[in-house]
């Protein structure tokens, strides 16, 4: 998981750089990774519509990833994808390098810094002409979609993965708490913040969907998605038809960064704290360039991009129930 999740965190700071610009560049059809069939919206032609490629999935396709026609053609690394990685393991070495006391310290901010965003994102989004329908649209339950069982395998699916107790990150986290410590308490704590922060986010994200759907003339149901789609397909298409775009476009993958990379810092020490406690007094002594076990593990999933990087070696922690 670790693996695979650093590319949300990449494509993110993908697509932060790429906002800072005065116009946002997947909202026109004039550059070099654009074919003859793309559209913008200002250009769409519904008469042709199966025709042509909105622009900003060209972007995704054609920049981002520079899919290439099959898996018989790999095609090369893309550069700025691999630069992109290379800071975002960098940082991500620096947060965890020191132990479970600084990466706690860093949780604070990757924590609740995206709810001021998200609240930012929130204010504007109901100012749209067209939020109200998103938001509506939204919180209007469907009972008839409760009698398909694989709704409910995707729930369950769903919240075991965001509360993380599918790969063990709350297991990890609470072996480092006191031993008299009010778990019970604090098992649903977490899990109603878990669930409240998705129905807020969940406002935010539907108020620029139902101004979106109401530029487009057409049913939210047609422009709302799922997975990355939504992320950097259909949110980014919103937000060009938004005044300011680039700073809004900024503000929600600097958000999306933030809340992928506490993810992803829990997710290392996941996988590190067993090990420690298999053998604390081992990697305590050991010396040598690979004394730190965070940085052989950061230096193994960048190994792919043969973007080594160099620093000083610091001593692992062991974990909290060794301590005891």
């Amino acid at each position: 998981m670790n693996i695979y999740y650093v590319m949300v965190l990449i494509w993110s700071a993908f697509y932060f750089v790429m906002s800072l610009t005065s116009e946002l560049p997947w909202a026109t059809c004039d550059n070099e990774w654009n074919t003859p069939m793309c559209v913008t919206e200002a250009t769409h032609n519904s008469t042709t519509m199966n025709l042509t490629i909105d622009s900003t999935v060209e972007f995704w396709r054609y920049r981002t990833l520079q899919m290439s026609d099959g898996m018989e053609s790999p095609g090369s690394i893309v550069k700025e994808l691999a630069i992109c990685s290379l800071f975002v393991w960098i940082v991500l070495y620096l947060c965890v390098c020191r132990g479970i006391r600084i990466t706690g310290k860093i949780m604070y901010v990757t924590s609740l810094f995206p709810y001021v965003i998200l609240t930012i994102l929130l204010v504007r989004g109901v100012t749209l002409d067209g939020a109200t329908d998103g938001i509506r649209f939204y919180l209007e339950p469907n009972f008839s979609y409760l009698k398909n069982y694989q709704v409910w395998i995707d729930a369950g699916t769903q919240i075991l993965f965001s509360l993380g107790l599918t790969f063990g990150a709350m297991p990890m986290i609470g072996s480092y708490n006191k031993e008299h410590n009010n778990f019970y308490r604090d098992c649903f704590f977490i899990a109603g913040i878990n669930s409240l922060t998705s129905i807020y986010g969940g406002l935010a994200v539907f108020s620029i969907l139902g101004f979106m759907a109401k530029t487009q003339g057409l049913p939210i149901s047609a422009v709302a998605d799922a997975g990355p789609g939504l992320a950097f397909i259909t949110y980014p298409k919103a937000v060009t038809q938004m005044p300011v775009a680039p700073f809004w476009s900024s503000l929600f993958f600097l958000m999306l960064f933030v809340v992928g990379f506490g993810t992803e810092v829990v997710g290392i020490e996941t996988l590190i704290t067993p090990i420690v406690d298999l053998y604390p007094k081992r990697l305590r002594t050991m010396k040598g360039k690979m004394l730190s076990l965070r940085r052989v593990l950061c230096r193994v999933v960048s190994a792919r991009l043969c973007l080594p990087y160099k620093g000083r070696d610091i001593r692992v922690q062991p974990c909290g129930l060794l301590r005891r």
